[in-house]
């Protein structure tokens, strides 16, 4: 009996913890949206010509970065949770 106790805490664990990633990585996608808008607004009013083109590339640029890291954090927190899933359903097995 402990032992379906103890596997299904460590499932639930991992579903939780694949939940997360899926949530802190939609939290940095819309961060890096709304950063990136912010950064795009105030380049196109106040200045012109390669210089607003200069900063919306960096602008850009700092996005992507953000992605990467978005889908890294996200990419962590899954294999994290499948990890914890597949060692709840090893403990099940092994009764």
């Amino acid at each position: 009996m402990p032992t379906y106790v103890v596997s299904g805490l460590i499932v639930t664990i991992g579903v939780l913890s694949v939940g997360i990633g899926v949530l802190l990585a939609r939290h940095m996608v819309h961060d890096a949206q709304r950063v990136h808008g912010r950064i795009l607004s105030r380049s196109t009013g106040v200045l012109e010509g390669w210089d607003a083109r200069f900063v919306g590339g960096f602008a850009q640029l700092a996005m992507g970065c953000s992605w990467l890291w978005a889908a890294a954090a996200w990419f962590g927190w899954t294999l994290v949770g499948m990890s914890c899933i597949g060692l709840g359903v090893h403990v099940l097995t092994k009764l």
